[in-house]
């Protein structure tokens, strides 16, 4: 139930609060490119998925160690 509201509310956002005329194929792109965006490093190298917790940001063992939670916060990525 939580994973289908999600994915409702995107596809609304996308189709109406965007501004952009999407197809198909690019809106599913753009739902994509949003779920991959909390796991890949920003342009200061941190990742949303680690949130706040400056351990898995900078220490060596850790940062590329890319942990799996079920859910994450809305806003900010965080696990």
């Amino acid at each position: 139930m939580p994973v289908n509201i999600l994915i409702s509310r995107t596809l609304l956002q996308c189709l109406t609060g965007s501004g952009r005329l999407m197809n198909l194929f690019e809106l599913i792109k753009e739902i994509a490119d949003r779920l991959t965006r909390n796991f890949l490093r920003d342009e200061n190298g941190r990742r949303c998925v680690f949130g706040g917790t400056e351990k898995f940001h900078t220490d060596p063992y850790w940062r590329d160690n890319i942990l799996f939670y079920e859910y994450f916060h809305g806003d900010n990525g965080r696990a």
